[in-house]
């Protein structure tokens, strides 16, 4: 089975199931299992190949939806861990907290008495100003 994939899955997280096509067809259609439905069992993604007359054309089809499909949820998690990434930064020894967002540097005090309006002005703003020293 892997021999048929641009991009190589492990035989042992794919799950295959033949069926029957349906639709337009007649006799052949209805009578030959010749439409796959592959199931990622990690992940529980689904591709389906039905376009072709041929077991293994279907085959092919499907294995290389399923490895685009898993390779865009790995991105798609690559991306949500980058979105999940460090806010700021609290220096107690220095007296500083660097929000890496706006790339401003405030007073530790400033901030845990809630004077955060410089990072959301900035953030809203979408301006990105210079690190600078202790403020």
């Amino acid at each position: 089975m892997s021999n048929l994939t641009e991009r190589p899955l492990s035989e042992r997280d794919v799950k295959i199931q033949w069926y029957s096509g349906s639709g337009a067809g007649g006799q052949y259609r209805n009578k030959h299992q010749n439409s796959c439905r592959l199931v990622h069992i990690p992940t529980g993604l689904q591709a389906l190949g039905t376009k072709n007359r041929e077991r293994a054309a279907n085959l092919r089809d499907a294995m290389a939806a399923l490895a685009r499909r898993v390779e865009e949820s790995k991105e798609v998690k690559k991306e949500r861990r980058n979105d999940q990434a460090v806010v700021r930064t609290y220096h107690f020894e220095r007296n500083e907290v660097i929000d890496y967002a706006t790339e401003l540097r405030r007073p530790v005090a400033d901030v845990l008495d809630g004077h955060i309006d410089d990072f959301v002005y900035h953030l809203n703003r979408g301006a990105r100003p210079r690190m600078t020293g202790r403020t």
